[in-house]
C-alpha cells in the first residue's frame, strides 16, 4: 500500500520500471492519495496507471474515516479471495519479454470487477 501524492519528487528509477518490478514480482499496488489540488500534475495519472498494471487500484485519502474503512476492507478482501488462472499459450515464446493479456467476464448485468496484472513475463529459456 502507498499512501502518496503520486508525485515523484526525488525518483531514480522511471514509472516504466517499477511497472516492470512490480509485475516480475507479482506485487499488486494499492494506493491511497489526496485529492490533487491542481489539473496539471502528473501524479493521479501515474497512480493510476501504476495500480491498474499491477492489479490494484486507486482510493481517496481524503475519503471519511468510514469510507478509509472500507477501501481497506476491500482490499483485505482483494487479498484474501484470490484465484490463479494459469494460462500458457499454444506457442509460447521464449523471449522473456513482457506480453500483455486480457480477462474479462461476460457477466455485466452484476457488476463483476475483476482485479488484474496487465500480462506476463515468458521465460527466457
Amino acid at each position: 500500500m502507498l499512501f502518496t501524492d503520486g508525485e515523484d519528487n526525488t525518483g531514480q528509477v522511471d514509472l516504466r520500471s517499477v511497472i516492470d518490478i512490480c509485475q516480475r514480482a507479482n506485487t499488486s499496488i494499492y494506493a491511497f492519495r489526496p485529492q490533487p489540488a491542481e489539473n496539471s500534475s502528473s501524479g493521479p495519472r501515474d497512480l493510476a496507471l501504476l495500480t491498474s498494471q499491477t492489479g490494484g487500484r486507486v482510493f481517496h485519502l481524503d475519503d471519511p474515516e468510514t469510507e478509509t474503512y472500507k477501501d481497506l476492507s476491500t482490499i483485505d478482501g482483494a487479498l484474501r479471495n484470490q484465484y490463479w488462472l494459469v494460462y500458457r499459450p499454444a506457442e509460447l515464446k521464449h523471449d522473456g519479454l513482457f506480453h500483455q493479456i486480457y480477462v474479462g467476464t461476460s457477466d455485466s448485468a452484476n457488476n463483476v470487477i475483476i482485479g488484474i496484472r496487465a500480462g506476463y513475463y515468458a521465460p527466457d529459456h
